[in-house]
């Protein structure tokens, strides 16, 4: 079998030398040359397109290199952020520090001066204690309310400082927690829009670059295929030539010339291709690698973005609990803030009462004084005139009785003496009626009198006169004169009697209405000693009531600290 193959390589390689010793036409010859013209024009076309893709892949991978460089310069600045916000997060931590120390000792301060005050305050309740003991029941029962209200006030207090640095502190987290939340969020955003574009451009340069490849492949497998081709037919028209070369004429040698240096040239820009195919394939591994590492980095930034989004979901979990906390720390704050205020008010409205109650007291104190000492000394003076007025009601009603047994008796006088008076009246007007009838019948008679004047005027004969009828005249005329003057002077005596039992009379009704009067105010005096006893009762009722009550306050004030302390919250 052997024998056999090597005899028919032997007769194919003869059979081909006689193939190549057959000189060409001048036709094929031609077409030859075209056919490699051609041929060179299309691999020159090829090459500038390669070219031209090169130059656009350099200019992909100079963009690729600007966006790296503009990662990393990202990246850094991001990491002088992330530093600059860790430096700002322990200034604020130590300010928070300096702030609460300054609190502290601010509290201490107020501490001391709240048991400074407590002690004085003590001491002010020891001096009023000493000073009055029904008030140092009040006192106590104000300070025990003091001191509770006190404890109230400076555990808000404290809760409302430790409550306001907790939300501050929360806040600023918050907000801290937000900036970076925004910033992460900003930069994932970035970061992924950014992965996307180029995971996008990279494999499409990818697919790009693996259709070039597999172009290039084919192209040089082709390009090779034909520079065999080219070698096998150069050797071939080398042999010819020689062969033919005393038989071809000089315009034959000239073409040959032509065609060699032809073929010189086109072995140099084939030389040219191959090494610009080698500096593609280096360029290729070049960015494959670059590819390579592009992935590597693209798998390190997806496990980064891995990272952030699980630090975002945790930033997010704890951001919603520290707003859960916030709002419940608001909510608290506000009912701590709202009590706090309520108490300051309270405060404020207990220290105005407490002023007010103690000036009240200072005052109650004193008029209470004041009114115990004018109280005692109206109970002396009261005591005093209640004896006075016991010794003169004694005294007036045995006045009383003696008046009224005068009154009795003046009364049965002024009876008896308005009996007399009836009876001189009625003598008067006797008396008048007699001296009327003296005056008529003296009238008369003068009037008879004169008629016998008349008469004896007219009768000038003097008529024979009665004996002793001058000397009758003369006494009827003095008798009736001197009764008519008796009756004058009895009239006066008996008007002047009648003006002096008058005047008795007005004189007795003024004795008695002034006694009278006497025993009305005598009669109001007992009244008001006996409604002063009533108020001097009620009093003392008041006083022991209210001793009693205070006692059981102290009581109860004593027994409510025993009961233990309130919560803060109450």
């Amino acid at each position: 079998m052997g024998s056999l193959g090597s005899a028919h390589t032997q007769n194919s390689s003869r059979f081909d030398n006689d193939i190549l010793n057959e000189p060409l036409p001048p036709e094929m010859n031609e077409q030859a040359f075209e056919a490699i013209s051609e041929e060179l024009r299309i691999v020159q076309e090829q090459m500038s397109a390669l070219q031209v893709k090169l130059d656009e892949e350099e200019h992909k991978n100079l963009k690729l290199q600007q966006r790296i460089d503009k990662l990393e310069h990202h990246s850094t600045q991001v990491q002088e952020l992330f530093s600059s916000e860790r430096a700002d997060w322990t200034q604020q931590q130590q300010e928070h520090l300096s702030q609460l120390s300054g609190l502290e000792k601010q509290l201490q301060d107020t501490q001391t001066k709240n048991d400074f005050l407590k002690s004085e305050v003590h001491d002010l309740r020891v001096v009023l204690h000493s000073a009055d003991k029904e008030l140092s029941s009040v006192k106590l029962e104000y300070s025990s309310f003091k001191e509770s209200q006190e404890k109230e006030l400076s555990d808000l207090s404290e809760r409302h400082l430790h409550v306001q640095l907790q939300l501050e502190n929360v806040r600023l987290e918050n907000e801290k927690l937000l900036e970076s939340k925004a910033c992460l969020q900003d930069s994932y955003e970035n970061l992924q829009e950014v992965m996307k574009y180029e995971i996008d451009q990279l494999s499409k340069n990818l697919q790009n670059c693996k259709k070039e490849n597999e172009t290039l492949k084919s192209d040089l497998n082709n390009l090779m295929e034909l520079f065999e081709a080219e070698k096998e037919r150069n050797n071939k028209l080398l042999l010819q030539f020689e062969e033919d070369k005393e038989n071809s004429s000089k315009e034959i040698l000239d073409v040959l010339e032509a065609v060699r240096q032809e073929k010189q040239k086109e072995m140099a820009k084939c030389e040219q291709q191959m090494a610009k195919v080698q500096r593609l394939e280096e360029s290729l591994c070049a960015t494959e690698k670059v590819i390579h590492s592009l992935e590597k980095s693209r798998d390190a930034d997806k496990e980064a973005v891995a990272n952030l989004r699980s630090q975002v979901q945790e930033l997010r979990a704890s951001v919603c609990e520290k707003t859960e906390t916030i709002d419940t720390l608001q909510q608290e704050l506000k009912d701590v803030t709202c009590k706090y205020n309520s108490a300051l008010g309270d405060k404020e409205e207990s220290k105005v009462l407490i002023k007010r109650q103690e000036v009240e007291i200072l005052d109650l104190k004193e008029t209470l004084r004041l009114r115990i000492i004018s109280e005692d000394i109206e109970r002396d003076m009261l005591c005093e005139d209640l004896a006075h007025a016991t010794e003169q009601l004694n005294m007036l009603t045995e006045a009383s009785k003696k008046h009224s047994g005068l009154l009795q008796s003046a009364q049965e006088e002024l009876t008896r003496k308005e009996a007399m008076i009836q009876e001189l009246q009625h003598q008067l007007n006797q008396k008048k009626e007699e001296v009327e009838q003296k005056k008529n019948e003296y009238n008369f008679k003068m009037r008879q009198l004169g008629h016998v004047m008349d008469s004896a005027a007219e009768y000038p004969q003097s008529p024979k006169t009665p004996p002793h009828f001058q000397t009758h005249l003369a006494k009827l005329l003095e008798t009736q004169e001197q009764e008519i003057e008796d009756g004058r002077a009895s009239k006066i005596s008996l008007q002047r009697l009648v003006t002096k039992l008058n005047e008795d009379r007005e004189i007795k009704n003024a004795e008695i209405l002034r006694m009278k009067e006497q025993l009305s105010e005598m009669e109001n005096l007992r009244l008001d000693a006996q409604q002063l006893r009533e108020e001097n009762w009620l009093l003392q009722g008041q006083l022991d009531d209210i001793r009693k009550h205070k006692d059981g306050r102290c009581e109860t004030a004593a027994a409510a600290p025993r009961a233990g302390p309130r919560p803060a919250w109450v």
